[in-house]
């Protein structure tokens, strides 16, 4: 039983993601290079989408904005410059640049 248990627990806790299946698209501004001249940079972050599965492409990238935004907001960022993966593109992973404007 205790065995089944130990194996058990690890797969639980593997389901379950810490990262938003949404995000508020007001949480954090997006802009672009030129608009951030004046603001204090916190952070790169790197996000790859990981494994398609069976959620698609698609919805692997938007996954990975999701949690490229929530490490941002957590740096202390509210605007963000995307470098590979902005909505609408097919990039395997997401690039971003944290800012604090």
């Amino acid at each position: 039983m205790r065995f089944a248990l130990v194996l058990t627990l690890p797969l639980l806790a593997a389901c379950e993601s810490p990262i938003p299946l949404t995000m508020d698209p007001n949480a954090i501004r997006i802009a672009t290079a030129a608009e951030v001249t004046g603001c204090t940079p916190t952070e790169v972050i790197t996000t790859t989408t990981g494994v398609f599965g069976t959620i698609g492409q698609e919805r692997a990238l938007e996954l990975a904005r999701n949690e490229t935004i929530q490490t941002a907001l957590q740096s202390g960022a509210n605007t963000m410059v995307y470098e590979n993966g902005a909505p609408g593109s097919q990039d395997v992973f997401v690039r971003a640049r944290a800012f604090s404007c």
